[in-house]
């Protein structure tokens, strides 16, 4: 891996390193949500939950889309097809994890602690 990958590489990491940003693109996996049904879904506060959403808009993985078809105004938030492969990505990874890592079937395996 050379500097620029591994660069990217970091990038890539940090958008989703904090705390709830995974939590947040898992619940979008299926389908559309609206904030309320989020909040719901993820146990965050409708608050802490903004902050996370346009983070992940702001990086492209998560797109808004308000209705104003409708009374009351509603606003929904899928994953970008960005959102989608870095989920891919990351199930894979989980993968390799669970299955394929190195640690030997004896010895305990390190806990993730975030």
């Amino acid at each position: 891996m050379n500097a620029e990958e591994l660069k990217a590489a970091s990038s890539a990491i940090g958008l989703i390193s904090r705390k709830w940003d995974l939590s947040v693109l898992v619940a979008l996996q299926a389908t559309p949500r609206g904030h309320s049904e989020m909040v719901r879904r993820t146990g965050l506060d409708r608050k802490q939950l903004t902050r996370v959403l346009r983070r992940l808009e702001s990086a492209g993985l998560v797109h808004r889309s308000v209705d104003t078809a409708r009374s009351p105004i509603r606003v929904w938030y899928r994953l970008t097809t960005a959102g989608q492969q870095l989920l891919r990505i990351v199930a894979g990874f989980a993968d390799w994890w669970e299955k394929d890592s190195a640690a030997p079937a004896d010895e305990p395996r390190p806990v993730c602690l975030v």
